[in-house]
């Protein structure tokens, strides 16, 4: 792997394909970590392990959510697609590996003995349950797909596009709190950023580099902060995502960061994320305590055989 890291000379916020391949990559090993950590210190008290427990997960999904956002508009500013298209090319991509391994994993934890009358219940956990209760942030991602598409049908006049953009980001907020709980909806705004910033990347890196704004903007984050704390543990995870994702704004505004990394790298992430779990919830009936070079050999062999299925199988 090579970093190279250079003053930002573009006068534009731009997040380039191998850095944001190696932050997917760090964003599914901290949801990883996240979730094991909550398995291991059941047996073993450790501080890293709490801190994983605490932060893994939620600075992970934050990741995710941004760089879906950010990566959406990108493409969006060099091909704009139709519903059908739309559809194929982007929203198919997240739904059908989710499918893909649901319905691997299905097959393999089928229960000895079960008949035909099992099917339904079978069918709604692979292609609407996904069978894996972390799997939240696949329907979620699902509605801001939605909510970003009938924005690209908006975007055009330029006097409706933030109120839209706004409005969108509130509305799929709020269905989400409804359908699924407030943990699922506090990030969908770090999407929405991701979106701003491929958007208007001159102006938000005016914003980042402007040393009074950021005062200003840091003020009002810690006193965010304390409040979030005060009322609740979960405002306090918002709080740490929003800082953590404006940082890698800030940073990628003063430096131009190109990391040199195989193709497999941003590609795989998907799967450790879709995997992970699956490997603890099967480990765990048989073997109770899951070690830790247990559960990374387990996910490292089970990602990279679904990456390569998918690959082969141009489920991707």
């Amino acid at each position: 792997m090579k970093i190279d890291t250079l003053p930002n000379l573009s006068r534009s916020v731009v997040l380039y394909r191998g850095f944001t391949d190696v932050m997917k990559l760090f964003a599914a090993i901290m949801v990883a970590m996240g979730h094991y950590s909550s398995h291991a210190l059941d047996y073993v008290e450790n501080p890293i392990l709490r801190f994983f427990v605490m932060n893994g997960g939620s600075i992970g999904v934050a990741i995710f959510f941004f760089l879906s956002g950010y990566g959406l508009m990108m493409s969006e500013m060099k091909k704009h697609l139709g519903l059908f298209a739309f559809m194929k090319r982007r929203l198919m991509k997240v739904y059908l590996p989710v499918v893909f391994v649901s319905a691997i994993w299905g097959i393999v934890k089928w229960p000895n003995g079960s008949g035909f009358e099992h099917l339904p219940d079978y069918a709604y956990t692979v292609f609407i349950g996904f069978g894996d209760g972390i799997l939240w942030f696949i329907r979620v991602i699902l509605v801001m797909y939605l909510m970003f598409f009938i924005y690209t049908r908006i975007r055009t006049n330029r006097y409706w596009r933030m109120p839209a953009l706004i409005a969108g980001t509130v509305a799929a907020y709020v269905l989400v709190l409804l359908w699924q709980a407030d943990w699922c909806a506090i990030s969908i705004p770090i999407f929405t950023l991701g979106i701003v910033v491929a958007e208007y990347n001159e102006f938000v890196y005016r914003i980042a580099r402007s040393w009074r704004i950021m005062i200003w903007l840091l003020l009002v984050s810690a006193l965010m902060g304390m409040l979030f704390m005060h009322f609740g543990n979960l405002y306090a995870h918002a709080w740490i995502n929003y800082v953590v994702i404006t940082a890698v704004v800030v940073l990628c505004a003063y430096r131009t960061i190109k990391v040199d990394v195989p193709d497999w790298v941003g590609g795989v992430s998907y799967d450790v994320y879709l995997t992970h779990n699956k490997v603890i919830n099967y480990c765990l009936p048989i073997y109770g305590y899951i070690g830790l070079h247990h559960f990374i050999i387990g996910t490292v062999i089970t990602a990279t055989a679904s990456y390569s299925l998918r690959k082969m199988l141009r489920i991707q």
